[in-house]
C-alpha cells in the first residue's frame, strides 16, 4: 500500500510540474504574442471609431444650423 501511495504522489508532482511549466509558456505566449497585437490593433479600432463619431457630430451640427434658418 504505501508503495501505490509514493506512485501516486510522484504522478500528482509530476502533472503539477507539467502544470506548471505550461501556464509558463502560456503567460510568456500572451506576453509577447496577444498582449502587443491587442495594443496595436486596439489603438487602430479608436482611432477608427473616433474618426466616426467626429463624423457623426460634424451631421448632427449641420443638421442643427440647419433648422435654425427655416
Amino acid at each position: 500500500m504505501p508503495a501505490n501511495f509514493e506512485n501516486t504522489g510522484k504522478k500528482i508532482d509530476d502533472t503539477t510540474r507539467r502544470m506548471e511549466d505550461e501556464l509558463r509558456h502560456f503567460i510568456k505566449y500572451l506576453n509577447d504574442d496577444v498582449v502587443p497585437k491587442i495594443r496595436t490593433h486596439g489603438s487602430q479600432i479608436l482611432k477608427s471609431a473616433a474618426e466616426q463619431l467626429s463624423r457623426l457630430a460634424d451631421s448632427m451640427d449641420d443638421k442643427k444650423s440647419g433648422e435654425g434658418t427655416k
